[in-house]
């Protein structure tokens, strides 16, 4: 782009490597310049990154823990909503339950097929730890013991 702007019988100082003159700069400090503006957008794509892989696994992790500390209960679907882009219907949705002490919760998107096949007013099996809970068909069933011996305490 430089050669072809410039007139025709005009110089340019270049500066290249004599041991490899295909690395060369045109202007003086503009590979220097440009590896420092890199490095910030590298460092705040970073940081962003983090941040997201904060919230989606604090999430993951709050509800591995509600399953595996939390109590079962029985919650009642009272909504399907069917999640949209741009207006149109994506074909995925999320369920929206109660628990019978009045804990509220929300499913991971799963198809919509999947979530009318259960539909509203059904009761599913979710887990309840600090007033979060979980739907069953997010996290799997809890470990059971399949131990026949009764557990030992010390």
């Amino acid at each position: 782009r430089l050669y072809r702007s410039a007139p025709i019988g005009s110089q340019k100082t270049v500066r290249y490597l004599p041991c490899d003159p295909t690395r060369f700069e045109t202007y003086v400090g503009d590979a220097h310049d440009k590896a420092g503006v890199l490095q910030w957008v590298a460092g705040i794509a970073g940081v962003a990154s983090l941040i997201a892989l904060w919230f989606v696994g604090s999430r993951a992790n709050r509800a591995i823990l509600t399953r595996k500390w939390g109590y079962p209960t029985i919650g009642r679907i009272e909504q399907i909503i069917e999640t949209k882009n741009s207006g149109r219907p994506t074909g995925k949705g999320y369920l929206i339950w109660r628990t019978p002490d009045g804990v509220r919760g929300e499913s991971m998107t799963h198809p919509i097929g999947k979530l009318n096949a259960i539909g509203v007013g059904a009761e599913i099996n979710v887990y309840v730890r600090k007033g979060f809970s979980v739907w069953e068909g997010d996290v799997g069933p809890a470990k059971l013991d399949e131990s026949r011996l009764p557990p030992v305490r010390r």
